[in-house]
């Protein structure tokens, strides 16, 4: 008989999450005391006129809802419900399912995220940019919209953020913990035998080779340079401005003047923009409207 081992109601702890988001190698987040808000939360191109926005709402169907609330990263396991996570892989996934459904007139991104592990994210962007065209796919940043959350957002065919909404912080960013002095006051040496030498690098607790140091450098660079060609090609946007300003971290109204929000205006009108009025009493409230949550794996 299999015991089923519950997790600690106080949730993992902030040293857990990064522990457990380093292990993907390159993140594009913000600061640690912005995912701990966000998760909390989360536990609990082509623009899109008017015109297509009521020519859409005039159909019967319903407005396809998925979830980005959360850290990122690239898939999903048993875990990430009590991490708080989403996975890059399920979420153009859960957007291609929303795509074939013929129930589903226009699908929304509802996204509060401080970003995540790189690995995944051009593929997802990728995936999504594919289904353009096909039905309105509109990411709505609702509050945070940040870093691997934009790389993904990115995709849609326009990106809206609520009045209060932030948006931004592109780049990537990893770090290296040398805990050898810590290994020193406790008596303790460590010495590596590795066939190439640089198969030791990275381990913190003895010196690492000269290639090292220029070889993180160099991942960073490349990831960065394919974030900035990403959003580039989906956002139809000079990449000098991107380099320029998009490493801020901005609110909605400053974000749409730098280019990287189409709209502002609250997630309810989002929806109401995609709601037939004739089919729905109200549009000012998420659980009034016809909408279809798509969170579960598909």
């Amino acid at each position: 008989m299999n015991a089923t081992v519950s997790p600690p109601a106080t949730g993992p702890t902030m040293q857990e999450r990064l522990a457990r988001l380093s292990t993907h190698g390159l993140v594009a987040c913000l600061p640690p005391q912005y995912i701990q808000a966000t998760v909390q939360r989360a536990m609990e191109a082509e623009k899109i006129t008017p015109g297509q926005e009521r020519a859409v709402a005039r159909k019967d169907g319903a407005i396809a809802v998925v979830s980005m609330r959360g850290v990122i990263v690239p898939r999903e396991d048993r875990y990430s419900q009590y991490f708080g996570e989403i996975g890059a892989e399920n979420i153009a996934d859960r957007v291609r399912a929303a795509v074939a459904d013929a129930r589903v007139k226009a699908i929304v991104l509802d996204i509060d995220s401080p970003g995540g592990s790189v690995n995944g994210l051009t593929e997802a962007n990728a995936a999504i940019r594919a289904l353009r065209g096909k039905k309105p796919i509109v990411a709505h940043a609702d509050w945070n919209m940040a870093s691997a959350a934009y790389w993904i957002g990115c995709a849609a065919d326009e990106i809206v953020a609520s009045p209060s909404a932030q948006v931004g912080s592109v780049g990537v960013i990893t770090w290296f913990a040398d805990v050898q002095e810590q290994m020193k006051m406790l008596g303790m040496k460590v010495t590596p035998y590795s066939k190439p030498d640089d198969k030791a690098d990275g381990w913190g607790m003895w010196e690492n080779t000269e290639k090292f140091d220029a070889r993180m450098k160099q991942e960073i660079a490349d990831a960065y340079e394919q974030f900035v060609s990403d959003i580039a090609a989906c956002r139809s946007i000079d990449r000098a401005k991107v380099l320029a300003d998009w490493a801020g971290y901005y609110v909605a109204k400053r974000a749409k003047l730098y280019g990287m929000v189409d709209k502002v205006r609250p997630m309810s009108e989002t929806f109401a923009a995609y709601t037939n009025a004739a089919n729905s009493g109200a549009t000012s409230a998420r659980n009034k409207l016809a909408v279809t949550k798509l969170k579960g794996k598909n």
